[in-house]
């Protein structure tokens, strides 16, 4: 505390879960940086000081050395590896590892191979746990220690962990101390009967290099491993220098000394021919300088024992390899042995169903296809009384088996196990409602299937109209109206099945439009519906007549407008499941107004005459004249008018748009005695005034009727009564002015009479 950490030892032995020696054949990882516990430098053990518990306690380990004093080579290579939580505290609090080589002799310490690490953000060399962020850890480092100029003197390795001084927090460290002092290579020793070796200086450094001979001249390697082939000769020494990553001790060199080794026994046992399953001993008695490796490794108790126990899993021999190697040389050799397996049929035939449905009734055989073993069925481990021939029909669910009994073995069937299932229960529910319009009719299938216990289920829709799906739930619009059945079959993955069955409605829309005759201010407009129901039970409408008046009937009471001008006239429809999506047509209906009525010019007649009187032209299509009296048709644009009393018409003129005009015309019948000459008239074909004529009235007959030009020229003659001038001469016609007429005629007493008098051309 206070900036101080100090650390305490009370000599004891080893203690269990603290000082943990760990053998070569453990291959386990550590749990916070997920490297080996074994130290990979091929040492038979490593030591584990710590523990990943906390409680302020501290651990050590130490070695020490006595260095001959005729040592000429002399060489220490350790390697360690850190775990240390990082809780936070003050430096002085933190878990701690220290590393010290201590020269016992001179009292000091040799500061490039000795180490102190306090746990805390930024610890050089250290990372942090991906599972464990509050862990920090180191992985194995090799420190090498050349001694050569240390003969005479005592050494001591010193590695101490701590736990955090507050007692809550844990460190703990891995040691490998090479049992070498001489700096050897691994792969110095050539196997008898090996024509290559390979020399592999210690793992871990920077950088390495490797001379011919010891007089450092000649590099002839920069990797850590280098191979001769041939092998060189026995006593051949190849120095490699090896350098350490900063910070992580001193450079040093170590030697390759070349000799040479038997290859160890190596035995793997005779072969064996057994029951399948059952454990055999394989090998011979361990040797603790050599090593052990057992392939396949999945089939014996221990990979690395001299003599594991084996077993099969197979109904084949199978050959195992033992490779034997000895720790101080690596020099190795094999030998295999075949384990056979004693042949039993296991084999089981099912005819039937091993998944049924709550309430079936079960029909499962199991036969075994072996007919001469001895046989005994279980069911749930159990056995079945009385159960002994070579077929057993299950009547419940379990697990079921065959054992058997034959040639010394015994061994079982598969077990196979007959379920109970429950069924699903089918539901779904459809939104926003069961029937809609079929023209934008969207159902959403809402599924609420549900099953008791953890069987999955399988969905299968079918939409009445040939489509299917299979997803959970579904979404469906149809093109055609009527009703669909919607089925929902629902299967659970152990074949239990249930059905949902509703219908879904699409109702016909309606095709709108209508139609109109022409309107007038003063006549009614006939508005005719044309909307196509489409079989529709019922159908809503709504008239908007564009004068803010409205109708809910199919086809409105004729009305009037009463101005004239363009009215939008709209028909919304909608028919029964499709009120959402209702249907309109709008049209522009143009309403006119009559023209205004007109006097027509007086019409004058001679009494007992004959006419034709004419209404305006251009403008009608229909024609009716009030009263009837004294012409020839009331329904005509020009009746003949018989002149017998002076009259007064109403023409009532109908156009195109149904707009009645009414005009008037007065008629008047001479009926004084004498000769009567119009004064002017209009020869321009619309059928008023367009000639001119005398008109006798009670006279005999006309002698003569002529028209004169100013010039005097005869322009017509005609003695036939009747007979009008029509304002041409030799077919070209006249301008408009001033021309002369002369009459004679026979009055009533047979006397011829002459008048004339001037009239009036108007064009």
């Amino acid at each position: 505390m206070n900036g101080q950490n100090n650390i305490n030892f009370t000599a004891t032995g080893q203690v269990a879960g603290r000082h943990e020696i760990i053998a070569d054949t453990d291959t386990s990882k550590d749990l916070y940086g997920k490297f080996p516990v074994v130290c990979p430098n091929a040492s038979a053990f490593s030591v584990k000081l710590g523990n990943n518990s906390s409680g302020d306690e501290c651990e050590g380990i130490f070695y020490t050395y006595n260095i001959p004093a005729t040592a000429t080579n002399f060489a220490i290579l350790y390697n360690y590896a850190v775990v240390l939580q990082n809780p936070g505290h003050n430096p002085e609090e933190q878990p701690r590892f220290r590393a010290r080589v201590i020269n016992v002799t001179d009292g000091d310490t040799i500061s490039c191979v000795s180490f102190d690490f306090t746990s805390g953000a930024n610890l050089p060399g250290f990372k942090v746990s991906a599972a464990y962020p509050d862990v920090l850890y180191k992985d194995w480092t090799p420190v090498s220690l050349d001694l050569s100029g240390y003969a005479g003197k005592t050494i001591k390795l010193e590695f101490i962990t701590s736990d955090c001084t507050l007692g809550a927090h844990f460190g703990y460290a891995y040691v490998d101390v090479n049992s070498s002092c001489d700096g050897s290579v691994i792969g110095s020793t050539v196997c008898v009967g090996d024509t290559t070796v390979t020399l592999t200086a210690p793992y871990g450094f920077q950088s390495y290099q490797w001379f011919q001979d010891n007089t450092f001249t000649t590099t002839i390697g920069t990797g850590q491993s280098l191979t001769f082939s041939p092998a060189p000769n026995v006593g051949t020494v190849y120095p490699v220098i090896v350098t350490p990553y900063p910070g992580f001790g001193c450079v040093d060199t170590v030697y390759a000394r070349i000799a040479t080794d038997p290859k160890p026994p190596s035995i793997a046992g005779p072969d064996i021919t057994s029951c399948r399953w059952a454990t055999n001993q394989l090998g011979t008695t361990p040797d603790p300088l050599r090593s052990y490796l057992w392939t396949p490794q999945n089939l014996v108790s221990n990979s690395h024992l001299a003599n594991p126990t084996g077993f099969l899993n197979t109904f084949s021999p199978t050959q195992f390899i033992v490779k034997t190697t000895t720790k101080s040389s690596g020099c190795f050799s094999y030998d295999t042995m075949i384990l056979s397996p004693k042949i039993i049929d296991t084999t089981l035939l099912v005819s039937g169903k091993i998944n049924y449905c709550i309430g079936d009734t079960y029909n499962t055989v199991f036969k075994v296809v072996d007919q001469s073993t001895a046989i005994q069925w279980l069911f749930n481990n159990t056995p079945i009384a009385g159960a002994t021939n070579h077929s057993y029909a299950a009547l419940q669910p379990g697990s079921y088996r065959a054992k058997f009994v034959q040639i010394g073995c015994r061994d079982t069937t598969r077990a196979v196990v007959l379920s109970d299932h429950p069924y699903p229960l089918a539901a779904y529910t459809i939104m926003p409602k069961d029937s809609q319009c079929v023209t934008n009719n969207v159902f959403t299938f809402s599924n609420g299937s549900s099953i008791t216990g953890t069987d999955s289920l399988l969905y299968y829709w079918t939409f009445g109209d040939g489509t299917a799906s299979i997803n959970k739930s579904a979404v469906k619009s149809y093109l055609q109206t009527g009703r669909f059945p919607v089925d929902l079959y629902v299967t659970s993955d152990k074949g239990c099945a249930d059905t949902f069955s509703s219908f879904v409605n699409t109702f016909p829309n309606v095709a709108v439009g209508f139609k109109w005759d022409t309107p007038c201010t003063n006549a009614p407009i006939n508005l005719k519906n044309l909307t196509e129901e489409n079989g529709s039970l019922l159908v809503n409408y709504l008239w908007d007549f564009g004068n803010g008046n409205n109708s809910t009937v199919k086809d409105p009471v004729p009305f009037n407008y009463p101005a004239a001008g363009i009215y939008n006239v709209k028909l919304s429809a909608s028919s029964l499941g499709c009120e959402s999506a209702p249907q309109s047509v709008q049209h522009a209906i143009e309403v006119f107004e009559p023209l205004p009525g007109t006097r027509y010019r007086d019409v004058t007649i001679p009494f007992n005459y004959t006419s034709k009187i004419y209404a305006r032209g251009g403008v009608g299509l229909v024609y009716n004249w009030k009263p009837s009296t004294q012409l020839s048709s009331t329904n005509t644009y020009s009746p003949y008018f018989y002149a017998a009393n002076d009259m007064q018409y109403l023409v009532d003129i109908t156009d195109r748009h149904k707009c009645i005009t009414t005009d008037s015309l007065n008629v008047f019948v001479l009926k004084k005695k004498g000769l009567y000459m119009p004064n002017a008239f209009t020869p321009n074909k619309d059928g008023h005034n367009d000639d001119i004529q005398p008109w006798l009235v009670d006279m005999k007959s006309l002698r003569r009727f002529s028209v004169f030009n100013r010039f005097g020229n005869l322009l017509f003659s005609t003695e036939r009564d009747g007979q009008g001038w029509d304002g041409t001469y030799k077919g070209m016609a006249m301008q408009s002015g001033s021309y002369v007429w002369i009459v004679e005629y026979v009055d009533v007493d047979g006397t011829v009479k002459m008048e004339k008098g001037s009239l009036l051309l108007v064009r």
